[in-house]
């Protein structure tokens, strides 16, 4: 005697005249369709097995429970899911931007030399430059390292008579061609700066400080953003 379910999962065969030994249930709806599941199973012939990739977790609480999914956290050796410090990356739909930063390059008084015959010597103090005795006004000069790139928003120079003016240039490095991108006295930061986008390609940077006799530059610095968009 068989008992046929017609479309069914399983078929059942006789089992009240075959020993229980012998019994068997056969898959005959399990064949055509594919279906997923967490391991094989000898008795399942077109499954897919559901197996965690990198950076995914399986979490599976047993029969009658449930599966939980999650992300693993990202590290230098692991991909994954990861937050951001807002501070240095902006979000928008899914797409992450460094954020531009502020930024300062400076040098010290001991980094300008003069185009008049004197001598560099710490009377101001280590690391300053002080003007010897001379029968008139000498230009100090400070060459200054700035990223690529980057767009200067502010410069100044200190130093011990906020009378001397001072002027931030960039140079042509094939003719040395000075154009102004920023101007003040001492110890008065400019803002308004010309050409401000930093081209180390084509130009070197520079600042000059008309000083007077005993006068003491302490140094020089520029404020910048390092622009990603």
């Amino acid at each position: 005697m068989v008992l046929s379910f017609t479309g069914s999962l399983f078929q059942q065969q006789d089992v009240r005249e075959t020993p229980i030994s012998t019994a068997t249930a056969t898959a005959v709806g399990l064949t055509a369709p594919t279906y997923v599941t967490l391991s094989n199973d000898a008795d399942l012939v077109n499954e897919r097995v559901a197996t965690p990739g990198e950076g995914i977790d399986f979490t599976d609480g047993g029969a009658n429970s449930t599966l939980i999914i999650s992300g693993e956290d990202a590290s230098t050796t692991n991909k994954g899911i990861a937050s951001f410090n807002s501070s240095d990356f902006s979000t928008s739909s899914g797409v992450v931007s460094l954020n531009s930063k502020t930024s300062y390059a400076s040098i010290p008084g001991a980094a300008f030399t003069e185009n008049f015959y004197q001598d560099q010597y710490t009377t101001g103090g280590v690391g300053t430059f002080a003007v010897s005795s001379f029968g008139g006004d000498p230009l100090l000069w400070g060459a200054i390292q700035i990223p690529n790139g980057a767009v200067v928003t502010g410069a100044t120079v200190e130093g011990s008579d906020n009378t001397n003016t001072w002027v931030l240039y960039r140079m042509t490095l094939t003719t040395a061609a000075l154009s102004s991108m920023a101007t003040a006295n001492v110890d008065t930061e400019d803002t308004t700066i010309s050409d401000a986008t930093i081209d180390n390609s084509t130009y070197a940077y520079i600042f000059r400080v008309t000083a007077g006799v005993n006068d003491i530059v302490y140094g020089a610095r520029v404020k910048y953003t390092t622009d990603y968009v």
